[in-house]
């Protein structure tokens, strides 16, 4: 099965952040760390391949 994720990222300042807040009041936040593993010398990466771990967690309120 292939799968193409497309992830785009963006500076959020401050204020602008202040902005969108109200917007997710009755969202439930959750708090996600991503691991990312190569070997020592970056043969994963040389092939273009990624290996991740993420770990969600509730964040309680």
């Amino acid at each position: 099965m292939n799968q193409l994720e497309i992830e785009f990222k963006t500076l959020l300042h401050h204020k602008d952040y202040l902005k969108l807040l109200p917007l997710f009041k009755e969202s439930k936040a959750i708090k996600q760390t991503n691991h990312y593993f190569d070997t020592k010398d970056w043969r994963l990466k040389e092939k273009k391949l990624l290996f991740v771990s993420v770990l969600l967690k509730k964040v309680l309120n």
